[in-house]
């Protein structure tokens, strides 16, 4: 036994290997050392985008060999079986190039997690190091063994049918992609269990050796020095809990999409292969449904493993509040400070696994398998159809040659003429499609008429109301642009001026992206010329609204550009704070607590700000949202009837005509969520100005505090719809629930 054991690999070689199958597979996309666990210098060598790269091919090469042979390799006895199985497939195959993008996109993140472990693992001991090593190997190796031996006896049940041979080697592949980017999300996870575990015992620690300080006698050199060591053990100990939650920061800002696209191609996978389960018990043998039933267990089990290990970790997250609270602190004060801004930090600062907000990843994830079973009644329901009831429109969009207002003159006349201009075209152009609706609304069939035209009602009633909307609220605008005025002199920056220029280009861009899909859909794809005509009408017509969508843009990217001003004058002020908790004295000081408190009026104004912004689009920001369900309700109508007739080359076409609402609403709600977390990161970045300083001066003290208290007291620091609700990705998340149910609907409608 003593003769084989040097023979066999060590955990950390073997956990190399694990490391080498990621880096194989693209998930490290830079230089990475898989033995030290360490990056490479980009000086001294390459990028590996090629390993990516190459991957993305060889899963197009077997895309391309697929639909080659896709009639033996899908089930083709009914027509309802080969939609399941190519639902199935195609989610896994889209989900896989989806995340490879995503791996490219989030290379700068992904170095940034490894640079966080790096500075993580200096503070904390080698035997978590090893504890991790076990922890992680059990989970993987024992995982691959029992899938493994779960994948072998399907394919030993289905042995005797080369077509579903096939078909299950094209889902292992995939599904084997899948697994493993789940497990390598699982790593980090579970290294961040450990270092919180660690610091859960050094709290314990801590609070032992307070009571041993406690028990010293005052005024004694032994009491100084175990005093000064404790002070400086919960500040370390502090520091070392706001590295640990921007390191799972960088993990979810890392995982955040991958894991998206990696739960939603599960979910439907386990859908489908409970349908074929279902048909399975009902038609056939029970043999028949002993391979489903095995098939289903490898995703089910690692879905429930990783959510194991995030409830863990987050169960270790939740166990440090009472941890520090139980440190004894006596009547000392500044003992009472630490530990308070400690539990503060703790508060606000909470640690989360989560998909960009979307869900969080944990066991109320396993709900979502629930409200798969709600959606399939949802869809039969009329109500949902009544959830998309309006529609968008614009009206123009004027640019001011500068950034900062002119002032309001008695009467505008270049804006008033364009506002005649642009409501005498609009109601021409409505008061044509009205008279003439046989040249341009659809009319073979009663539900065709009925989409387009509700379409048209709808669109009118959007562009006056927004119309009366952009009158009543332009007082507001006015104290907008004077609140930009105001925080652009508070804050001076070369890049303000260049706001304006970003944003044009983006509206350029936009346009011409949405007018290609338009122009050649209306002259190169449709066959009459009503259809033609209605194209080019509306087009002109979707193009005013998202001018005004586009409007919104420009504010929330002013704001969130003012954010991050503030949030990196803060982050000077914090490198001030670190300097002066060393060699600083009053005179240092007081330039810190004068740059607070600019930083402190800045906030408000920039709370203000939103605030306005809020009032004067609140209505807009309303009508958004629900002409996206509408109008995305309504296309799909006409995608599923190309799909039902045969005209495959109109549908696909529409869908890219579809698209661009899809990217406009995206561009807007990513301006939104850069909102939130600039917002947030001005909460972390106070936690960070240093505590040592801040115990030295009572003032920096006091500031630092009515800061911290302010920024929690203040409400969701976000662009909202009149209250009702926020702009963020989960607008988008629902968008697409009904735009599921209304696929169901629209296809029982056509029958």
């Amino acid at each position: 036994m003593n003769l084989v054991l040097p023979l066999l690999p060590t955990g950390r070689q073997l956990l190399s290997a694990v490391f080498i199958i990621f880096k194989c597979i693209g998930f490290l996309p830079f230089p990475f050392d898989c033995y030290t666990f360490t990056l490479k210098s980009s000086s001294t060598a390459r990028a590996l985008l090629h390993l990516p790269i190459l991957q993305c091919f060889f899963f197009l090469t077997i895309h391309c060999m697929i639909m080659s042979n896709r009639v033996t390799i899908f089930y083709t006895g009914l027509q309802i079986l080969s939609l399941n199985d190519i639902l199935k497939y195609g989610t896994l195959m889209s989900s896989v190039f989806v995340i490879f993008i995503n791996i490219g996109l989030q290379r700068n993140t992904h170095r940034l997690v490894w640079k966080k472990l790096t500075l993580i693992r200096r503070k904390f001991r080698k035997a978590c190091d090893q504890r991790l090593t076990r922890h992680y190997l059990s989970k993987f190796c024992g995982y691959l063994v029992f899938s493994g031996v779960l994948e072998a006896q399907v394919l030993y049940l289905l042995f005797d049918s080369p077509s579903d041979i096939a078909y299950w080697v094209v889902i292992f592949l995939l599904q084997t992609f899948h697994r493993l980017r789940h497990l390598y999300h699982m790593f980090f996870i579970d290294v961040l269990k450990i270092y919180l575990e660690q610091l859960h015992n050094d709290l314990v620690e801590i609070r032992d050796y307070m009571q041993d300080l406690q028990a010293q006698p005052q005024n004694t050199e032994q009491f100084r020095k175990m005093y000064a060591r404790a002070v400086d053990r919960l500040l370390e100990l502090k520091s070392v809990y706001g590295q640990l939650w921007e390191f799972g920061d960088c993990i979810n800002r890392n995982f955040g999409w991958s894991q998206i696209c990696n739960f939603t191609s599960n979910f439907v996978q386990l859908s489908c292969d409970l349908y074929w389960l279902y048909l399975s018990m009902r038609v056939f043998k029970v043999g028949g449904y002993q391979e489903v039933l095995i098939v289903l267990l490898p995703s089910s089990s690692l879905i429930v493993l990783l959510l194991k290990s995030a409830e863990s970790c987050l169960g270790e997250a939740a166990s440090l509040q009472s941890a520090l609270l139980e440190i004894p602190m006596g009547n000392d004060s500044t003992f009472k400070k630490i530990v308070y801004r400690f539990g503060l930090q703790m508060a606000q600062q909470q640690i989360l696994l989560n998909a960009h907000g979307l869900f969080e990843i944990n066991y109320s994830l396993l709900k979502m398998v629930k409200l798969q079973k709600e959606i399939s009644f949802i869809c039969l329901s009329f109500s949902q159809f009544c959830t998309g009831i309006t529609t968008y429109m614009i009206i123009f969009i004027t640019f001011s040659k500068e950034l900062s207002p002119k002032r309001p003159r008695a009467f505008d006349w270049e804006s008033f003429c364009f506002i005649l201009l642009n409501f005498g075209l609009v109601t021409m152009l409505v008061c044509w499609i009205h008279q003439n609706q046989s040249l341009v609304i659809f009319s073979d069939t009663w539900l065709g008429y009925v989409v387009d035209f509700s379409k048209f009602i709808f669109m009118i009633f959007t562009y006056y109301s927004l119309f009366l909307e952009c009158g009543f609220q332009r007082g507001v605008l006015l104290k907008v642009w004077n609140e930009v005025e105001q925080l652009q002199n508070l804050f001076p920056h070369p890049k303000w001026a260049l706001q304006q220029w970003v944003h044009l280009r983006t509206v350029a861009f936009f346009a011409i992206y949405m007018s290609w899909w338009e122009i050649t859909f209306a002259y190169c794809i449709s066959k009459t010329a009503r259809s033609t005509n209605f194209t080019i009408a509306f087009w002109v017509l979707f193009l005013l609204l998202h001018l005004r969508q586009l409007q919104i843009l420009l504010y929330t990217d002013l704001l969130g550009f003012c954010l991050q001003v503030l949030n990196t004058e803060l982050a000077w002020t914090i490198e001030l704070s670190k300097g002066a908790s060393r060699y600083g004295g009053r005179r240092s000081d007081g330039q810190i607590c004068a740059q607070l408190h600019k930083l402190m009026i800045g906030f408000a104004r920039a709370e203000r700000l939103l605030e306005l912004l809020n009032q004067a689009f609140g209505y807009s920001m309303l009508i958004i949202k629900l002409m996206n369900n509408f109008y995305i309700l309504t296309d799909t109508y006409w995608i599923v009837q190309g799909f039902i007739s045969g005209k495959v080359l109109s549908s696909l076409y529409l869908e890219g005509c579809l698209s661009s609402k899809f990217i406009c609403l995206m561009i807007n709600l990513n301006s939104n969520e850069r909102i939130l977390s600039e917002c947030h990161r001005t909460r972390v970045l106070l936690h960070c100005v240093h505590l040592r300083w801040q115990l030295r001066c009572n003032h920096g003290w006091q500031m630092v505090q009515h800061f911290l208290l302010k920024a929690e007291s203040t409400r969701p620091f976000a662009m909202t719809a009149l209250s009702m609700f926020r702009l963020d990705y989960g607008t988008m998340m629902q968008i697409a629930f009904n735009v599921t149910a209304s696929i169901s609907l629209f296809i029982q409608a056509s029958q």
